[in-house]
């Protein structure tokens, strides 16, 4: 921006003092004293058009109160600074370059060139004392690129002046970052030509940086190792963060977005910064070396990543200090970190070494340039850019060679795994003879085990099946038991019947042989009838007929009692149905119950069937058996156990829950103990003694789970058992 002030200042001050008495002093003051203040400073004399002169002659004030205004400084009164050179550092302050400009060449036209272009705000005053004017050109970081007069990075000012004639200059400026000042100037031809010298640099480093990315990137990508595909990302970085040094990411990048400008100076040199640290500890292999200095490496990377998280929260000058001190860090540690693998044998550190330390010394190289210790030339302007490209070419090499240490290496193991491959051969051809007879040995050997083994299960399954056969007898005897006792019952009725019709039908013989013998002496029949009333009062004559009905009654409902006992028998049994059925499980229980009674005792026994549980497709004998065990079992348990004062009861009922039929048997019977439970399911045991096999519940559990069921138990001591008998509707 530039704007002219023309005999402005006069005015300025006019209104400022407010007294028109003291006019003639302050015009005096300001147009003679002062220009003759300024004309005695040392001046920076352009002698030569094709020279570009260093400001080195120059007064420099610090503006702590931020508010320093150009008129403040022609009256001088701010004091001068106590820094000896433009290379300030970091600051909250405002500073003011204050420098005089001879021109003896007849080129009027002249370039000022504030070499460090990420500086957030740069002014120039030229003050004209002779025609009494001062003007104003500001650029700035704030603003988007686009409305700067020269379309270069770099805070460019045009001074026009006349030969034989000065220009006073002020420069004020304002950074959040690092504020360096290294001020230059010549005429505008050769300022450009410099510039452009400058820039054919940059663009040769550039193209180099290019050049190792996509060369890079194509070994990655043929060879997938993912340690090119970290060294891709370093140099992008790198590159990028040598572009945001010289501010060329604003021009080419974001020149619409002036606040990216001002933060890129925080986030590329970190995110630069955490990929090299990244690729040192994937080059050096650190985490196969040191844990220490991983660990280490790893506190660098998170230094970075808080350095470029603080100018977010506005903390500019500590994110700027924590990229230095990172960087610093990184620098002179990835060094030691070559060295300590080169110690430890690794071979590409060398390369690493020549590498980083090229960068280091570019690097320090252009610190002692601005600082006067080392002149302004071609290297020292360019040596960052010179060592980082050094840096990028040998780690290059050393990727490459890499490569060759790989294919040496490989072909080394090649070699050890055929020679070892021979000498096993040869171990595996010796040993084969021995094996072959070792094999063979034990293949006779465990054949015979194995026929052994079968003649020992074979018999086991015979022991088995004959417990089974044994249960199943004992259960059947337990029903038969019961069943003999209502056939008993019936047939009693029977017998008793029997008998009454056999005497009532030997009375009514004895009756009408007597008719007989009195009809055959007719001639006297009063003697012989009051006999035959007497006789058939006796034998009770009248009553005979309805015995002989109530006794035939008897005996039919005897029968029919036999009837249903039998059929129920042989409905529980299945008799006529084995194998897969589909039976009802409600009545099988209801038949179990009346065929069970005499066993029960003074047990009570209590059905609580759903009538919502559908007909079951089941082996029906082998599912009653269980019904029988499980009922016999509950009769044992409260057999046990010494009830005074309570009836023992067993509770049978049936739900469907999750298409699965679920029949639980409770009883208040004597429960079991854990040991026991845990053991209720083995083959042989029994807390019964010899009088019992223990295989009850080892054939329930084997039924239940040939119909992909299973059986639960829950038992207290004391109190009582419940055992559940869950069958799925449709076998899995």
């Amino acid at each position: 921006m530039q704007h002219i002030v023309n005999k402005g200042l006069l005015r300025v001050w006019k209104k400022k003092t407010k007294c028109l008495v003291k006019f003639h002093l302050l015009y005096t003051l300001t147009f003679v004293l002062i220009p003759q203040i300024l004309f005695a400073q040392e001046s920076t004399v352009i002698d030569n058009q094709t020279t570009i002169y260093k400001i080195k002659n120059y007064i420099l004030y610090e503006d702590k109160s931020n508010q320093t205004q150009i008129n403040d400084l022609l009256i001088d009164s701010l004091e001068h600074s106590d820094q000896t050179n433009l290379n300030i550092g970091l600051s909250y302050s405002t500073f003011w370059v204050k420098f005089e400009i001879i021109n003896n060449t007849s080129e009027p036209s002249l370039l000022l060139d504030v070499k460090h272009p990420t500086i957030d705000i740069v002014e120039l005053y030229s003050y004209y004392p002779n025609k009494e004017k001062i003007i104003v050109q500001e650029i700035s970081e704030y603003k988007d690129f686009a409305k700067r007069k020269h379309n270069h990075p770099n805070y460019l000012f045009d001074i026009y002046a006349p030969k034989n004639s000065s220009v006073t200059c002020f420069l004020k400026i304002k950074s959040n970052e690092q504020i360096n000042v290294p001020i230059y100037i010549g005429t505008s031809i050769t300022t450009l030509k410099s510039i452009i010298d400058r820039e054919l640099i940059m663009g040769m480093y550039m193209g180099i940086i290019l050049v190792m990315l996509f060369y890079n990137m194509f070994v990655y990508i043929t060879l997938s190792d993912k340690i090119y595909l970290y060294y891709v990302l370093y140099i992008f970085f790198v590159g990028l963060a040598q572009l945001s040094l010289h501010n060329y990411t604003y021009k080419l990048f974001w020149p619409e977005i002036p606040a990216l400008t001002r933060y890129s100076a925080y986030l590329l040199p970190s995110l630069a910064g955490v990929t090299v640290t990244i690729f040192i500890q994937k080059f050096l292999k650190t985490k196969e070396g040191t844990k220490k200095i991983h660990n280490i490496l790893n506190v660098i990377i998170g230094l970075f990543i808080i350095s470029a998280v603080l100018p977010l929260l506005k903390k500019y000058h500590i994110g700027y200090q924590g990229v230095q001190l990172s960087t610093a860090a990184i620098s002179f540690f990835g060094l030691y970190v070559g060295f300590s693998r080169l110690r430890d044998g690794y071979k590409p550190a060398k390369y690493f070494i020549l590498g980083w330390s090229a960068l280091l010394i570019g690097a320090l190289m252009y610190v002692l340039k601005d600082v006067g210790l080392l002149p302004y030339n071609f290297i020292t302007v360019n040596s960052m850019q010179i060592g980082s490209a050094i840096e990028v070419v040998l780690l290059s090499f050393a990727l490459a060679d890499r490569i060759n240490i790989l294919k040496e290496e490989k072909e080394s193991a090649q070699a050890e795994e055929l020679k070892q491959r021979e000498e096993n051969q040869e171990i595996l051809l010796k040993q084969a003879d021995t094996l072959k007879y070792k094999v063979e040995e034990a293949t006779t050997e465990l054949r015979n085990k194995n026929n052994k083994l079968e003649i020992a299960y074979l018999r086991i399954e015979a022991a088995e099946v004959e417990l089974i056969q044994k249960e199943k007898i004992s259960a059947l005897g337990l029903m038969a038991a019961g069943t003999s006792h209502e056939f008993n019952n019936a047939n009693t009725s029977i017998q008793l019947a029997v008998d009454v019709i056999e005497l009532n039908t030997e009375l009514q013989e004895k009756y009408d042989h007597k008719i007989d013998g009195i009809l055959s002496q007719a001639s006297n029949l009063e003697p012989q009838l009051t006999e035959l009333k007497t006789f058939k009062k006796e034998i009770e004559y009248n009553s005979i007929k309805g015995d002989i009905k109530d006794a035939i009654n008897k005996a039919n409902k005897g029968l029919k009692k036999i009837a249903v006992n039998t059929k129920k028998l042989k409905d529980f049994s299945k008799i006529d149905n084995e194998g897969w059925v589909i039976t009802n499980v409600n009545e099988d229980l209801i038949n179990l119950s009346d065929l069970w009674k005499s066993n029960l005792g003074a047990i009570k026994l209590n059905l609580d069937l759903n009538e919502q549980v559908p007909r079951l497709n089941c082996n029906a004998q082998m599912i009653n058996d269980c019904f029988k065990s499980v009922l016999q079992n509950s009769i044992e348990s409260i057999k046990e156990k010494n009830i005074p004062n309570k009836v023992g009861e067993i509770s049978i009922r049936t739900e469907l829950i999750a298409a699965c039929i679920v029949i639980s048997f409770e009883d208040n019977g004597s429960g079991m103990t854990k040991e026991v439970q845990e053991r209720a399911f083995d083959m042989y045991f029994t807390t019964k003694g010899v009088q019992r096999t223990g295989t009850s519940l080892t054939i329930v559990q084997s039924t239940l789970m040939a119909h992909s069921g299973l059986v639960e138990i829950d038992t207290k001591i004391n109190v009582g058992t419940t055992i559940r008998l869950i069958i799925p509707m449709e076998k899995k």
